[in-house]
């Protein structure tokens, strides 16, 4: 199998494996492999956990700064959002 991969994806590839945290490329492989597949078995509810998690914290003064560029909630059309809440939680398909 011939695998190609983008100049970020090589870059981290063989940072990866200079650093020691992997051996070979095999090695990633494998960690990524597992990685996938343990998210792959959680739940939407554990998945939108998770994806919380990851979510940089934003302090009230960035906060302040983000809505003097581009608005406020209150300032959007309401129309155009789609509700996933039940998607997420795995209730119903999109």
């Amino acid at each position: 199998m011939e695998l190609n991969l983008t100049p970020e994806q090589e870059k981290f590839a063989l940072e990866c494996i200079q650093s020691g945290r992997c051996q070979n490329i095999h090695d990633l492989l494998d960690f990524a492999f597992q990685l996938l597949e343990e998210y792959e078995s959680k739940t939407p509810t554990e998945k939108f956990a998770l994806f919380l998690s990851r979510l940089p914290y934003v302090s009230d003064e960035e906060q302040k700064d983000i809505e003097e560029h581009f608005g406020s909630l209150p300032n959007y059309d309401r129309s155009e959002y789609v509700d996933r809440t039940d998607w997420l939680l795995g209730k119903k398909e999109l």
